[in-house]
């Protein structure tokens, strides 16, 4: 503080304390005082009084300095404030579920803490289900084109492509391995288990093969594996349906529009 004043006293008022000197030097020389008057004039008491206004202009700048600083502080935070705010709120309202009440308005569903980990747990979980659903979708997609072959069809090429999603079902494997259920999936993780690593596996092996030499036998083999795969994986929808209808917040139109597609999945047999 001492400084500052030091400064503002030798920067800001040097000037104008210089002009009060020259102004008493030419008031001593100009103007004859009286007795009385040299009696009364104090030249040191001039300087003094003059110090004195000084250095409390200096307080008061800096004091002004200082509310400013504050203020600007304090403006920072409250707009830091405002902006964790919002961002928190639009977060909010972003991850928000909402549902028709009794009256057929929608307000937002009210969700405790346990009931978002117990949405996230099924989360976690269901994320198993749809990868083994995108693989049994490929599958789909690689019997249409079989069942659509001709004499220009490359069969070696089409069982190469069944050999290739053996790749995907051992990497779901270690996936599923890796990962230790709750009780209230138990159930559904062993049927997600056997499809992927039984079902599934056994049909691309089947039918990979019957393409590249085929085999009859095993031509029939996979008509009746491709069956059970359709089967099974409708058995582990339904289960993980029947889960997520008690858990709050979780959304299951997808899963129920792709269950009625694989319901009524035609499954004739292979030309």
């Amino acid at each position: 503080m001492g400084n500052l004043l030091e400064d503002r006293l030798g920067e800001k008022y040097g000037k104008k304390r210089g002009i009060k000197r020259k102004q008493l030097d030419k008031h001593k020389k100009t103007v004859k005082f009286s007795e009385l008057d040299k009696a009364v004039f104090d030249e040191d008491r001039f300087e003094n009084e003059y110090d004195e206004i000084d250095l409390a202009e200096a307080r008061q700048y800096e004091h002004a300095r200082n509310k400013r600083r504050i203020a600007s502080g304090a403006g920072k935070a409250i707009l830091i404030s405002l902006i964790i705010y919002t961002a928190f709120l639009t977060y909010g309202i972003a991850i928000t579920n909402y549902v028709y009440d009794e009256r057929g308005n929608v307000v937002p569903l009210v969700m405790t803490v346990e009931d978002i980990e117990t949405k996230r747990d099924f989360e976690d979980f269901s994320a198993y289900y749809f990868s083994i659903r995108e693989l049994y979708e490929n599958i789909i997609l690689l019997d249409d084109i079989l069942a659509e072959a001709n004499d220009s069809t490359d069969y070696v090429l089409l069982s190469s492509e069944y050999d290739r999603l053996l790749d995907t079902v051992s990497y779901i494997v270690i996936q599923l391995e890796a990962y230790s259920p709750a009780s209230a999936y138990r159930q559904t993780y062993d049927m997600m288990t056997e499809l992927i690593k039984t079902d599934i596996a056994v049909y691309l092996q089947n039918i990979s093969a019957a393409i590249a030499k085929n085999d009859t036998e095993r031509w029939q083999k996979a008509i009746i594996d491709r069956e059970n795969v359709r089967l099974k994986f409708i058995k582990v929808t339904d289960n993980l349906l029947s889960i997520g209808e008690n858990i709050k917040g979780v959304d299951l139109s997808d899963m129920y529009s792709r269950i009625a597609h694989n319901s009524t999945e035609r499954n004739g047999n292979v030309q």
